[in-house]
């Protein structure tokens, strides 16, 4: 490691030609405002609201309230995952508005292993009311299915981060997926009260 040592010349006897212009003989004072200029530039873009940030890499929300594992819970080749989603579109933070239905995946050609957790991750959250992230925005999701479809040929579940639970309610698409499922459990609940 080289280690760069900066001393002030004697103004009698130094040739000033090769100075840097953030070196100063009065102790680098250009230094300091040029990083004092810059701090105040950073702090000023900070407090206009204007953060850098990367988009959302979730490629689908998900509040689940069934999990249904085929041909069996103990070695399952297909899972049909009921509740209200809504997918990712294009790049940034863009979703989707909620729909509600099933999504009916098999097994990836790669990684069983890790998508059979992630089902059985699933089966253990249904019905809490809970939003979970998974997939990737920029790989394929499926499709939603609605509810009185027949399963049939299912897509290849999307492996990518794992599974996310959230709880930030203030983030819009999670606020809207949250919103949606309250209001269609109130419609079913409304349509359960008919029958009777």
């Amino acid at each position: 490691m080289k280690t760069l040592f900066f001393s002030r010349p004697n103004s009698a006897t130094a040739d000033h030609s090769d100075r840097s212009p953030f070196i100063s003989q009065t102790g680098g004072n250009q230094l300091r405002q040029s990083l004092l200029g810059a701090t105040a530039i950073s702090l000023l873009l900070l407090a206009l609201g204007s953060p850098a940030r990367a988009s959302d890499p979730i490629g689908i929300y998900a509040v689940v309230d069934k999990v249904v594992l085929e041909p069996s819970a103990t070695a399952p080749e297909r899972v049909q995952i009921w509740g209200s989603f809504s997918f990712a579109e294009g790049s940034g933070y863009a979703y989707k508005a909620p729909a509600a239905g099933y999504l009916y995946y098999k097994l990836p050609e790669k990684k069983s292993e890790p998508a059979r957790n992630e089902w059985a991750d699933f089966k253990s959250m249904a019905g809490t009311k809970g939003v979970v992230g998974f997939g990737s925005r920029y790989g394929d999701k499926g499709r939603i299915r609605k509810p009185g479809e027949k399963p049939a040929d299912p897509d290849p579940y999307p492996i990518a981060f794992g599974l996310t639970k959230t709880r930030k309610s203030d983030y819009q698409p999670v606020r809207d997926l949250i919103e949606f499922h309250h209001r269609q459990k109130a419609k079913l609940g409304a349509t359960e009260l008919e029958k009777k």
